[in-house]
């Protein structure tokens, strides 16, 4: 799995895994009749993964067991960090949900009749979702068939949810809202990424003002500055300018250390260089500017200033 794609499991499960989280997401985002059959207090988050290696680079998810409608079973949420939409994904699902199946079968404790599974998509990507939540839709001209041979063709919807859409509405919870936030984060403008960024840091920050800052919230911050590093090629000074502005001294050593420990992994210099190398052989080869903000999310200012530097060895040579 490429950087990226770790950075996406890992903040993901590392977020969602925190049962606070998870219980306010689903609180802020399922419909209240959906909610009214899951119990949100009791979810017990489960340390297996089912997703295949292949898919990894496209997807994280969690399982949780919980009680719908009043009996043992699971909630199942399957994460899309892929930027268009992957019309399989109730063909994937299906194989998962199947895996969830076969290993609580053969756990000791468990009787031989299967638990219900809530299958949920959150899905971030740029594109806008057109694919069916239904499986039914991915057989051809699945409406012409007869209701007989209906009845042999396996059938089910997942809940969806895409935070990227316009219809999304900003959670209230601050650390909700910075988790949510920084997933948004991942193909937006510069200028929109800022923004956010700006808000996370507003919002975390009268958090913690507001009375003891607990150690639930130190990490999910510190997490939620950990990814936004990775993900985009934020400069030191702007975020040195908003911690300065937005946060309290907690605050403050969250970002300062989470920044030394990416100095320290050789990720924040090491990172912009190498993505810096590759716009200068893209910007050699033909590329344009646009494909390379595209590739590499370096800001364009900087793609500008490397495409005159390339631009300027070149005359130069010849």
């Amino acid at each position: 799995m490429g950087d990226l794609g770790n950075a996406h499991d890992n903040f993901f499960r590392g977020t969602f895994g925190y049962t606070q989280i998870a219980g306010e997401f689903l609180r802020e985002y399922l419909s209240s009749e959906i909610q009214a059959m899951i119990d949100l207090e009791n979810l017990e988050p489960q340390k297996d993964s089912f997703v295949d290696e292949q898919n990894r680079e496209g997807y994280a998810d969690l399982l949780y067991k919980t009680r719908i409608c009043g009996i043992d079973g699971y909630l199942y949420v399957l994460f899309e960090h892929k930027s268009s939409p992957d019309y399989h994904v109730a063909l994937q699902l299906l194989r998962y949900m199947t895996a969830i199946w076969t290993k609580s079968l053969s756990e000791k404790d468990t009787n031989s009749m299967l638990k219900p599974i809530l299958p949920l998509v959150v899905y971030h990507g740029k594109d806008n979702w057109k694919a069916s939540t239904r499986f039914s839709a991915m057989f051809e001209h699945f409406g012409l068939m007869s209701d007989l041979m209906k009845q042999w063709i396996p059938d089910y919807a997942y809940v969806f949810h895409n935070i990227t859409s316009e219809e999304h509405t900003a959670p209230e919870d601050p650390v909700l809202y910075a988790v949510v936030s920084a997933l948004q984060c991942t193909y937006e403008t510069d200028e929109k990424v800022e923004e956010r960024v700006i808000l996370t840091f507003q919002k975390i920050g009268a958090a913690m003002r507001e009375g003891e800052v607990s150690a639930y919230v130190k990490e999910v911050f510190g997490r939620v500055i950990y990814y936004l590093l990775i993900i985009r090629n934020l400069s030191k000074e702007f975020i040195e300018e908003q911690t300065e502005k937005y946060l309290p001294d907690e605050g403050r050593e969250i970002v300062m250390s989470t920044a030394q420990k990416l100095r320290e992994e050789g990720r924040m210099e090491g990172l912009a260089m190498g993505l810096e190398e590759v716009a200068r052989e893209g910007f050699k080869n033909g590329m344009k500017i646009e494909l390379l903000t595209i590739l590499t999310k370096l800001p364009l200012k900087r793609l500008e200033e490397l495409k005159k530097e390339v631009e300027g060895k070149d005359r130069i040579v010849h």
